[in-house]
């Protein structure tokens, strides 16, 4: 019990002072009746050099009989005094005339413990009054954090400090209420998300799907249509729908590799080969533009990677330096690498990333302000680059980004060749 009381920190410095309080009343207690009893003595020394005074003024006794009655103590002596004194009131019990020494000493023993014991009462009283008083305020402190934190109210500033089991109780609410704060940012962060998914699906499959409905209907009812109206209507049919495929690819791709539902089939391959097979993909593509697509490596950059998985990414970032590059201008690939990381950028010619849509670039579903009513993304790509990226150990960020066009930038960890 004791241990537990003198584990707060509070309880100890309460307890030390009350102790030395306690042993200076019982201090001035003991020096209070230490020079009670040297009056009391005092007065009884003086009233018995007084007495032997009289019966010599009286001629009772003689110097030489005083010097026998302080050098013989007998037995007898106080029989005959007490039997000569009865008739004035002496008995077994001292005569009033004793009663003012006495009395006045056991007044004073009684005083001052009297005294000492109701100061000591009122002392301690008043400590343990006080350690209440504190342990009741923090568990009424506790008691409106919890309500607070049932209420969503977060609030981690510490109410208590010191040591003890106190402390650790408030250390572990101010841990709880952190952990539920982050747990509801992460809850209302992902609600906000789960909502603009569900408005941008929404949006984006409602219009294809509408397109096919309407030329479904048109081509049911359109018996004397002709052919190539029919086959523009089946080509833009088309489109629609491998757009539906790539918006919910996309989507289903990026949530199974967050989750950990993809597992991935990590080897060594070189950085460069893989560019360059993404960038023989586009390159029909860059012909019709007139674009230019370039692969530069200054050395061999192996890393440990899933080959179709790192491939997707790198076509993400190829396919939007493309789809957004004017007719004319370049695709960059560049490979460099340092003793522990494998760098490769892409650099393109396009509008570039306004700095207001930097910090959300890399976000799903977003488009920056360049890319608004284009219909050439779905705004997944770059998050989906930036979720294999990540699942290799790596990062990816935009580098820089101006009228001219934008730089992204990959670092993997580098493979050492065995």
């Amino acid at each position: 019990m004791f241990r537990s009381l003198f584990r707060e920190r509070q309880n100890r410095v309460i307890a030390m002072i009350g102790i030395a309080l306690s042993l200076s009343i019982a201090l001035i207690a003991i020096v209070t009746l230490y020079l009670s009893l040297e009056d009391h003595g005092r007065h009884l020394y003086e009233r018995e050099v007084s007495i032997i005074g009289r019966l010599v003024s009286l001629g009772i006794i003689t110097h030489d009989d005083v010097a026998k009655m302080l050098s013989e103590e007998r037995s007898e002596d106080y029989e005959a005094a007490l039997e000569l004194l009865k008739p004035f009131g002496y008995t077994e019990e001292p005569p009033g005339s004793f009663e003012f020494s006495d009395g006045a000493f056991r007044s004073k023993v009684i005083v001052i413990a009297s005294l000492s014991s109701i100061t000591l009462a009122i002392l301690w009283f008043s400590l343990l009054t006080l350690v209440a008083k504190k342990q009741s305020d923090f568990l009424k402190d506790t008691s409106l954090r919890l309500d607070a934190l049932m209420n969503g109210r977060y609030n981690s500033e510490s109410v208590y400090y010191g040591e003890g089991d106190t402390a650790i109780l408030s250390a572990q609410i101010n841990a709880l209420t952190r952990r539920l704060e982050k747990t509801m940012e992460s809850v209302n962060f992902e609600r906000d998300k789960m909502r603009g998914f569900i408005s941008f699906i929404s949006h984006e499959l409602k219009t294809p799907l509408a397109s096919l409905k309407t030329m479904n209907e048109l081509l049911i009812d359109g018996k004397e249509m002709e052919r190539e109206q029919m086959e523009e209507f089946l080509k833009r049919s088309g489109e629609d729908i491998e757009r539906m495929e790539w918006l919910i690819g996309d989507v289903l791709n990026i949530a199974r590799i967050e989750s950990g539902a993809i597992r991935f089939n990590f080897k060594k391959a070189d950085l460069a080969e893989l560019a360059k097979d993404v960038a023989r993909r586009y390159s029909e593509i860059a012909k019709s533009k007139s674009l230019k697509i370039s692969v530069g490596a200054e050395s061999t950059a192996t890393v440990f990677c899933d080959e179709r998985w790192l491939s997707q990414a790198l076509d993400n970032l190829v396919k939007n330096a493309v789809n957004y590059s004017p007719d004319g201008g370049t695709v960059s690939i560049n490979i460099f690498r340092s003793e522990a990381y494998a760098y490769l950028t892409v650099t393109d010619e396009g509008p570039g990333i306004a700095a207001g849509d930097t910090p959300k670039i890399f976000q799903s579903f977003y488009r920056g302000s360049s890319a608004v009513g284009s219909r050439k993304g779905t705004g997944l790509g770059l998050a989906l680059a930036k979720a294999i990226i990540e699942r290799h150990d790596g990062d990816i960020k935009l580098k820089s980004s101006t009228e001219k066009g934008s730089i992204f930038a990959i670092e993997l960890p580098i493979r050492q060749e065995e």
